[in-house]
């Protein structure tokens, strides 16, 4: 069994997830085409627990983010993109394999019918000037040489309906201030950030990073008071360590007065106006002002350029440590089965009547 970063201290997250990747997810991707379509939903669960081990999170966290944060896709998008490599495979190199498949998809009723589809809309995506309706492309179409694929097409494909699907339920990853009436960004400014394709660069090896990443942590105040279901509207979730604000990831890092820092100057310049979604241009490697991708590359020396969001990314990680290191109140917060035996004292002085 995999096993979470915080309960064992010898395994960093970025193994973990190449562990995933090696021993479960090729047996659990291994011929799925055949049998994968009709039981994804069997797989929730599980999947579910696999992120919050690798995350080395205390609770769950949102699965979108958990999922953009530890560059694994949806298993649905991985099914996919075996069902994608499978279908070009048999109707490229085999006569009678690519009949069946041809069979299939002339049979709207058939079983597997659906992922001819799947394979068409790959085709079309992947093939420059193909404006034909997608029910009007039959897989005849394509020649032997557009059947060609590489890694980086299927993935660039698998990112292009990742993101679709983010920005489709862009409130899985968007984080609201609930003192703030008026939100500062909508939806569709927001949007802007998401590109998985720059989050599969992204590693997060540090477990507290992720906490300030995702929020279900007990150190954050606010996520602490939605455990114990405390009622917020009498007591509101105060920060320990200031005891003047509200508590929260973007709190501690950008606001409370016991953790100023040169690090916290330089995100509060760069990714500040954003609040409580300062996450996004972390997750997704964008820069937060122009919102496009600037690679890494060499210059003419031969040494690397400066990538913003590399930067931003250390800073993040340079003030989250600050914040560790200088908490007075972290063991206690942190203690899971302490925070439980106080949950459950809570809610029976709450049904105990008087």
């Amino acid at each position: 069994a995999v096993v979470s970063t915080q309960s064992t201290g010898f395994l960093n997250t970025s193994s973990m997830i190449i562990l995933f990747q090696t021993v479960v997810l090729t047996k659990l991707l291994y011929a799925s085409p055949i049998w994968l379509d009709n039981n994804l939903d069997i797989f929730k669960q599980f999947m579910s627990k696999v992120l919050l081990k690798i995350t080395g999170a205390q609770f769950h966290p949102s699965r979108a983010l958990a999922e953009v944060m530890l560059r694994i896709p949806p298993l649905k998008l991985l099914h996919e993109s075996v069902v994608i490599k499978f279908l070009l495979k048999c109707l490229h190199q085999s006569d009678d394999a690519a009949s069946r498949v041809l069979q299939v998809e002339s049979t709207p009723g058939h079983p597997y019918h659906v992922q001819t589809v799947i394979t068409k809309e790959f085709l079309k995506a992947a093939t420059d000037g193909c404006d034909e309706r997608l029910s009007r492309i039959q897989l005849l179409d394509f020649t032997a040489n557009q059947l060609i694929y590489s890694k980086e097409n299927i993935l660039e494909f698998i990112c292009s309906k990742w993101d679709h699907e983010l920005k489709r339920n862009i409130t899985m990853l968007r984080k609201d201030d609930p003192y703030n009436i008026d939100q500062l960004f909508t939806d569709e400014q927001l949007e802007g950030y998401i590109n998985t394709a720059n989050a599969t660069r992204n590693r997060y090896d540090n477990t507290n990073l992720a906490d300030f990443l995702h929020g279900h942590c007990l150190r954050f105040q606010d996520f602490a008071y939605s455990v114990l279901k405390a009622d917020k509207s009498v007591h509101a979730p105060i920060c320990l360590e200031c005891a003047v604000l509200p508590d929260s990831p973007h709190h501690k890092i950008f606001e409370c007065n016991n953790f100023q820092s040169e690090p916290r100057n330089q995100l509060q310049v760069q990714i500040g106006h954003l609040e409580t979604n300062f996450h996004l241009p972390i997750l997704f490697h964008t820069e937060p002002n122009t919102v496009s991708d600037r690679r890494l590359g060499t210059n003419r020396d031969g040494q690397k350029k400066t990538c913003n969001s590399c930067l931003l990314v250390k800073c993040l990680k340079d003030q989250v440590s600050n914040i560790c290191n200088n908490s007075l109140f972290a063991d206690d917060m942190l203690n899971k089965k302490q925070f439980v035996r106080k949950k459950e004292r809570t809610t029976q002085d709450a049904v105990t009547p008087p």
